[in-house]
């Protein structure tokens, strides 16, 4: 039997990132999860999803400030993934964006493969969650440019790159010279728990509220056409998207998976507007519930959302654009069963199918040439 660890960046937030480690550990339920930091208390309702796992935090989770602000402790990121021990198993799966656990110290025997969800979008002049951030980058300069040149480095130890879209792969050949095999996120959502109902006049947001999401300016086009519009997620933006809000905009906050479902399944359409998305799996899970999306075209939702099938995309990141693309959907009827047919190929299965296969593809590959060399 194959000794896994998976390393994750932190747990913090309940994301896309997240699901994906969820359906990685459901393939190897035996695997250690090394994370730099885990804040429980953050995960809300999702956290007894991780507290079953073998879940094994760095040094810095002992200190609570660096726990509960993940940010602060990014100088520190060579040093932190630098301190976990991995000789004692045969594959490293990373699970890596913003914090790199892909930086982790390989031993030579060990075969490690990562599953990009981006190189680090501060790092990369993409739009990210942090205001701050990009507000004193320039101050910042000798910095980003060090942890490029530490980044580079460290991707060049890796053995195989999975990325999530076409668009992450894309972002792997551009910033650190490598080939990564495509393979998409998973729906982790269950359509069958979800009883038919009539559908509400309603159009659905499904995202954490931070800066690059942009959910202003969905909120800005909601004021403005006074539809009714359901917001699902928290986030630091959360008390500044109710204050700009009208009464027609109604927010959520957490929900459950089967709340979930509920949700997307009675809605008009679901709504995006992030730009450069690694890849977008609400826009997915939208869709197999047979619900359109409206999505901002960029990144990884250029991919996923066919424009005028399954959804419609707007290509000015205005308030103006947003209007015309939802305008347009009351116009034209997107087919229920496209949607869901799009949806297909994202099926949880069939992601664990692949990965399962490409690990232990890479592994035999991996270890015969060991052996050879022995």
């Amino acid at each position: 039997m194959l000794r896994v660890a998976i390393v994750h960046d932190y747990l913090r937030t309940y994301g896309g990132g997240e699901r994906v480690l969820e359906a990685l550990h459901e393939i190897w339920p035996q695997a250690s999860v090394f994370v730099a930091t885990a804040d429980f208390s953050r995960l809300g309702i999702f956290a007894p999803l991780f507290r079953k796992m073998k879940i094994k935090t760095t040094w810095v989770q002992k200190i609570p400030l660096f726990r509960k602000y993940p940010l602060l402790y990014r100088p520190f990121l060579p040093l932190i993934w630098n301190s976990i021990d991995l000789s004692g198993y045969d594959v490293i799966i990373s699970s890596s964006g913003a914090n790199m656990a892909k930086n982790i110290n390989k031993p030579k025997h060990v075969l490690h493969i990562c599953f990009c969800h981006t190189p680090p979008r501060f790092l990369y002049g993409y739009e990210t969650e942090n205001r701050w951030f990009s507000q004193t980058s320039k101050f910042l300069t000798s910095f980003i440019q060090l942890y490029q040149k530490y980044d580079y480095k460290k991707s060049q130890d890796v053995d195989y790159f999975i990325a999530n879209s076409k668009t992450v792969a894309e972002r792997v050949r551009k910033h650190y010279g490598r080939a990564a095999t495509v393979i998409p996120p998973p729906i982790m959502l269950s359509r069958h728990r979800v009883k038919k109902g009539r559908v509400n006049n309603y159009y659905l947001v499904v995202s954490r509220l931070v800066k690059h999401k942009h959910i202003d300016l969905i909120v800005a086009a909601f004021n403005q056409l006074g539809w009714e519009l359901k917001i699902i997620g928290t986030g630091v933006e959360e008390a500044y998207l109710k204050k700009i809000a009208q009464k027609n905009i109604k927010f959520l906050g957490e929900v459950d998976d089967k709340q979930l479902e509920g949700y997307y399944t009675r809605s008009k359409a679901l709504v995006i507007a992030a730009k450069d998305e690694d890849f977008g799996i609400t826009a997915i899970e939208a869709n197999y519930f047979g619900i359109p999306v409206i999505a901002y075209a960029s990144g990884g939702l250029r991919e996923t959302v066919k424009d005028g099938v399954t959804g419609h995309l707007f290509y000015k990141h205005s308030i103006k654009s947003l209007v015309d693309a939802l305008s347009k959907l009351r116009k034209k009827k997107i087919s229920r069963s496209t949607c869901i047919n799009n949806a297909q190929m994202y099926k949880k299965s069939l992601f664990q199918k692949k990965i399962k296969t490409f690990v232990l593809q890479k592994w035999e590959s991996f270890n015969e040439v060991k052996n050879e060399k022995e």
